[in-house]
């Protein structure tokens, strides 16, 4: 569980460490011709915020709980489906919750950064950035700076795996910084890198068997980390994170099982990452 929210929440963030290089994007391609809107935004860096202003991000939550400085203080998850009407082709997923650290933390620590990089995990999720001679295999080169394509290997609740290659574009800004992602557009068609989803199932003796890698329309989204001040003077950092995840009919036939999972898996990354955040440097 706690490689999803690596992945779709945290990791965006974790790879903010160049200037930008484009622009945040405005919807996900969740299938051929289809993209997904994101969640309108809340957090807006081209004009002066402050709690009054991010309120509405609590939503029902009041905002003394909401911006505590408790392990749990509660997080904010709002989740539609996409469209509205017919069948699911994925979830719009809008997420808010507040840090109480220095955001310059989050910038510049290294043993937090990797400490929260999903890395080789035990539920058999990987994620690394690709090096220079696979880069140089797929065409790509001369990049910008932190141009860092990180290969996914994400196994979602024991049941899909997904394989692709996540990009990440920052743009910093004087109090806060948004990060979008997405699965790189520049790897969509390569044999090896492109992203896919394949199912996996038991055979009759409990073998664990996976099948035929299928297109992946993808999952992506915008994160945005901003400081303000808080009631006692001290800064606080909001972040909402809005995302699109692609969801094929295939995957769970149309239960609601990723539905259901992701305030769970949201709320256990948050409160881990308050953790680390509080350990001693």
């Amino acid at each position: 569980m706690r490689a999803l929210i690596a992945v779709f929440l945290l990791l965006p963030v974790l790879l903010a460490v160049g200037p930008a290089r484009g622009e945040m994007a405005a919807g996900i391609a969740v299938a051929p011709g289809v993209v997904a809107p994101l969640p309108e935004a809340t957090i807006r860096f081209d004009r002066d915020q402050d709690a009054a202003a991010l309120r509405p991000l609590a939503g029902t939550i009041a905002w003394e709980r909401f911006s505590a400085g408790s392990v749990s203080a509660p997080v904010a998850i709002v989740i539609e489906p996409f469209p509205a009407d017919g069948p699911r082709l994925g979830h719009r997923v809008h997420t808010a919750f507040t840090l109480h650290a220095p955001l310059e933390r989050m910038r510049t620590d290294e043993t937090l950064r990797r400490s929260l990089d999903a890395g080789d995990d035990r539920e058999g999720t990987q994620a690394r950035p690709l090096t220079i001679e696979e880069l140089e295999e797929a065409g790509i080169t001369g990049m910008a700076d932190g141009d860092r394509p990180v290969f996914l290997d994400l196994l979602l609740l024991n049941r899909v795996r997904i394989r692709g290659v996540v990009r990440a574009t920052a743009t910093e800004h004087a109090d806060g910084l948004e990060v979008g992602w997405d699965f790189d557009p520049r790897f969509a068609e390569h044999p090896r890198w492109r992203p896919t989803w394949a199912r996996l199932e038991e055979t009759d003796l409990g073998t664990r068997v996976e099948g035929m890698p299928q297109p992946y329309g993808g999952s992506g989204g915008v994160v945005a980390v901003r400081k303000i001040p808080s009631a006692d003077g001290t800064e606080l950092v909001v972040v909402e994170s809005r995302m699109v995840i692609g969801e094929p009919q295939e995957w769970f036939q149309g239960s609601n099982l990723l539905r259901s999972k992701i305030p769970i898996i949201t709320q256990d990354g948050v409160r881990t990452l308050r953790r680390r955040l509080a350990a001693p440097r």
